[in-house]
C-alpha cells in the first residue's frame, strides 16, 4: 500500500512520498533513504528543524553503508539541537559517535557534543570535549572548537584558561584564514583579555570582530556564529559601536525558529536592554529566555537569565523577586560551576541594599563580590563592585576607605580605556573630591556616559553630582542634576533611586509634582513582548511563529495591550512606544 501510493503521488508531494517509501521499506532501502535525506534538507531550509530531525534519524536507520548512517543520525542530533529537543540530540550524537571511524565525523560530533554540554553544564565538561577535540583539527575548525571553549571557560569565571585557550586559537590562524576564522579568532582573545588580561588590547579586538561582522553579510546570517555576534557590543558598552549586531543576532534566531540557540540570545539581549534604557522589554526578554531555557533543559542559560533577571530587579527595588531569583540561580551556580552569574547574584544583592539604603548590608554583599572577583583573577574593572562600595562608604562616613577605592579604580578604568567604566570611575572620584574639585570631575563623568547607553548609570552620576551641588547649597544647580535623574528614574522604574531623588528634590526646596506611572509599565512581560513585535512591523503569525505561540493568543494579548493604552491600532501603539522610547532619550 504505502508504495503505490508513493509511486502515485506527484512530484509536489515530494516529501510525503519519500516517507510512504520509508514506511514501504523492510530493513535496509537505500532509494527511500536517499528520498528521506532529501526531505529532510528541504525542511531544514525552511527551519522546520523537529521535522527534518526525524527525516535525518529515519534515512540513517535505512542506510547501508555505516558512515553514511553516522552521518544522518548526525544531521538528525543537530536539528533536534537546533529544535530544543536537547535530550534527544545528546542520545543521537552517542548514537552516531558508536557508528563511525571516519574523524571528520567524530570531529562534528565532538564539536556539536562540547557546544551542547556547554549549555548544559557543568560548563567546563563543555571546555574539555572542545579543546580534546581541537588537538586533532585542522586549523580553522579549531579555532572554532577553541572560541567556544573560551565561552565555557568565561561563565565558569576562569579567566586564567579562558586567555590560554584564546592565545592557543589566535595563535592557529592561518595565513589566507576566512572572514569566519578571523572573526572568531578576534573575538575569543578580546573578551578573554578583558576579562583577565589587557583590557584596552582586549577592547580594541572585540574592535576588530565587529568591523569584520558589520562588513560580512555571510557573519550576519550565520546562525552558528549568533551568540557571538551579540556579545561583541556587550563588552564594549558604546553608544553605537556594533548595536546593529544584537539586533541582527535576535532576528536571526527568530526567523531561523532556532529554540536551541534562541535562550542564550534572548538573555544577551536582555542584557543589553538592562544596560541600555529598555528596561521593560530586557524584563520580558528576560522571562522569555528563563522559559525556553527550562523546556529545553539548558541550565547555563537559565542561570544566565536568573542572575541577569536578578540584577535588573534589584535596581528596581523589587525585593522578593530579586532574592527568589538569587536562591534558585546560586543553586544552579554550585552545579554547573558558573563562577560569573555567583558574580552577578551576589552584585545583585548588593544593589539590592544600596537602592534600598540599607549602606552597611549593601557593603557586606559588595565586599563578598569584590572577594569573589579577586579570587577568580577576573581583572575586567566591569565587574567591580568599587563604584557601589565607594556610594556606601561615603554614606556611612567612612570617607578613607572611599578615597582610597576611588583611586585604585579610577586607575584600571583607564587602562581599560572604555567611556563606560571610565564613567563611572570618575563618579566616584566626584563623591570624594574636594569641594573645588567636584564639579569638574562630575561633568567629565557625563562627557563620557554620553558616549554610552547607559540610562541608570547616567542618571546615578546625575544624582550624586546634585546631591554634592545641595550640600555647597548651590541649589539652582543641584535641582538641574537631581530633575534629570529623576525623570530618568521614573521611565526606568528604578524605584528606590526614584525616591533617593524626590528626597534629594525636596530637601533642595523643589515643590515635587505627583507621580504619574507610564502606562507602559502596566503590561505584563508578555504583552509588551507582543507589543514590540507588532509596533515593529511584524505580522501577528509572524510574532506568533517569533514567541512560539499561536496567532489567537496573540491576539488575546493584542486587545489587553489596546485596552490598557487607550489605544485602538498598531499605529498608535507604534506612536505609543515610541513616545515612551523619545520621553526617557529627552531626559537622559
Amino acid at each position: 500500500m504505502h508504495r503505490a501510493l508513493a509511486s502515485a503521488l506527484p512530484d509536489r508531494d515530494i516529501d510525503r512520498r519519500a516517507w510512504h517509501l520509508a514506511s514501504a521499506a523492510a530493513g535496509v532501502d537505500e532509494q527511500a533513504s536517499a528520498a528521506l535525506e532529501q526531505a529532510g534538507v528541504r525542511a531544514r531550509d525552511r527551519s522546520a528543524y523537529a521535522t527534518a530531525a526525524l527525516a535525518f534519524e529515519r534515512a540513517g536507520r535505512l542506510a547501508s553503508d555505516g558512515e553514511r548512517r553516522a552521518r544522518m543520525v548526525f544531521a538528525a542530533a543537530q536539528e533536534s539541537w537546533h529544535a530544543g529537543s536537547v535530550p534527544r540530540a545528546v542520545a543521537l550524537l552517542d548514537e552516531a559517535r558508536a557508528s563511525t571511524g571516519e574523524r571528520s565525523t567524530v570531529l562534528e560530533i565532538d564539536e556539536l557534543a562540547g557546544h551542547i554540554a556547554t549549555r548544559q553544564g557543568p560548563v567546563m565538561r563543555g571546555h574539555a570535549i572542545l579543546t580534546a577535540a581541537a588537538e586533532h583539527a585542522d586549523p580553522e575548525r579549531a579555532i572554532a572548537m577553541l572560541a567556544e571553549a573560551t565561552a565555557a571557560c568565561f561563565y565558569a569565571g576562569n579567566p586564567a584558561e579562558m586567555l590560554v585557550v584564546a592565545e592557543r586559537a589566535s595563535s592557529l590562524v592561518p595565513k589566507g584564514a576566512s572572514v569566519r576564522t578571523r572573526f572568531l579568532a578576534s573575538i575569543a582573545i578580546g573578551v578573554a583579555r578583558v576579562a583577565g588580561g589587557d583590557a584596552a588590547a582586549g577592547s580594541e579586538a572585540i574592535q576588530e570582530a565587529v568591523a569584520l561582522a558589520g562588513a560580512s553579510r555571510e557573519l550576519r546570517d550565520d546562525l552558528q556564529l549568533v551568540p557571538w555576534l551579540a556579545i561583541a557590543p556587550i563588552f564594549l558598552r558604546e553608544a553605537s559601536t556594533g548595536r546593529v549586531l544584537l539586533d541582527r543576532a535576535l532576528e536571526v534566531a527568530r526567523e531561523r525558529s532556532a529554540i536551541g540557540a534562541l535562550p542564550l540570545v534572548l538573555d544577551l539581549v536582555a542584557l543589553d536592554h538592562a544596560t541600555t534604557d529598555r528596561w521593560a522589554v530586557a524584563e520580558a526578554t528576560y522571562l522569555e529566555a528563563i522559559g525556553l531555557a527550562r523546556e529545553t533543559g539548558q541550565q547555563t542559560d537559565l542561570v544566565f537569565g536568573l542572575s541577569g533577571l536578578a540584577r535588573l530587579q534589584a535596581r528596581r527595588g523589587r525585593e522578593r523577586e530579586c532574592q527568589a531569583n538569587v536562591a534558585e540561580a546560586l543553586q544552579l551556580c554550585d552545579r554547573l560551576g558558573t563562577r560569573l552569574h555567583e558574580v552577578w547574584v551576589v552584585e545583585a544583592l548588593g544593589m539590592l541594599e544600596l537602592g534600598l539604603g540599607e549602606a552597611e548590608r549593601a557593603v557586606e554583599h559588595l565586599k563578598r563580590q569584590q572577594r569573589l572577583v579577586a579570587a577568580l583573577g577576573i581583572t575586567d574593572p566591569d565587574l567591580s563592585p568599587a563604584p557601589e562600595l565607594i556610594d556606601a562608604c561615603c554614606r556611612l562616613g567612612r570617607v578613607q576607605e572611599a578615597q582610597a577605592l576611588a583611586e585604585d579604580f579610577v586607575a584600571a578604568a583607564q587602562a581599560k580605556g572604555q567611556p563606560w567604566s571610565i564613567a563611572r570611575a570618575l563618579r566616584g572620584q566626584g563623591l570624594v573630591a574636594s569641594d573645588n574639585r567636584f564639579a569638574s570631575t562630575f561633568e567629565q563623568a557625563l562627557e563620557q556616559h554620553a558616549n554610552t547607553p547607559d540610562a541608570f548609570e547616567e542618571a546615578r552620576t546625575q544624582l550624586a553630582y546634585g546631591e554634592r551641588l545641595r550640600r555647597a547649597r548651590n541649589r539652582r544647580l543641584a535641582r538641574e542634576q537631581l530633575r534629570a535623574a529623576l525623570e530618568t528614574f521614573e521611565l526606568l522604574d528604578a524605584r528606590p533611586w526614584i525616591d533617593r531623588a524626590r528626597a534629594e528634590l525636596a530637601a533642595s526646596g523643589e515643590t515635587l509634582r505627583r507621580r504619574d506611572t507610564s502606562t507602559i509599565d502596566e503590561l505584563t512581560p508578555q504583552e509588551l513582548q507582543i507589543a514590540v513585535l507588532l509596533a515593529g512591523g511584524k505580522t501577528t503569525r509572524e510574532a506568533a511563529a517569533a514567541l512560539f505561540l499561536s496567532p489567537k493568543t496573540i491576539e488575546y494579548h493584542l486587545r489587553h495591550v489596546y485596552l490598557k493604552l487607550d489605544i485602538h491600532s498598531r499605529d498608535e501603539l507604534a506612536r505609543a512606544l515610541a513616545r515612551q522610547a523619545r520621553a526617557l532619550s529627552e531626559s537622559a
